[in-house]
């Protein structure tokens, strides 16, 4: 009797060794996962050039707001407002459609300056 007392104990300890190694072994991929960067395989300007049509800003599914920069005011590859190719920011609108190929316009263009303000002709 006293030897399946002792194994009882015994099975009892090897069993909570066995959970806390486990709990520790699970640990670990979550604490692995928490430092790895995921933003560095998104490329938000894919699909900004060429005749891609898309604007690179923020929205939602079925959103409101579409905040981006435009770059382009007409002509067929700007239709979405802005191209990649471009190097002038004429300011930022709040609605953007991507990949309609037609220009959407009606868009409140604002620029946050500092100096004074600039026309472009």
């Amino acid at each position: 009797m006293n030897t399946d007392k002792h194994r009882f104990g015994f099975r009892s300890l090897v069993f909570g060794f066995g959970l806390l190694l486990l709990a520790a072994f699970c640990q670990l991929p979550t604490a692995n996962a928490q430092t790895r960067d995921f933003a560095k395989w998104v490329n938000p300007f894919i699909g900004t050039g060429g005749h891609g049509h898309t604007f690179p800003g923020a929205t939602m599914p079925f959103g409101m707001v579409q905040l981006s920069p435009d770059t382009r005011i007409d002509n067929w590859d700007g239709s979405s407002g802005y191209h990649y190719s471009d190097d002038t920011i004429f300011g930022f609108s709040h609605t953007h459609l991507s990949g309609t190929g037609i220009p959407d316009g009606c868009d409140i263009l604002f620029m946050p300056t500092v100096n004074e303000r600039e026309t472009i002709r």
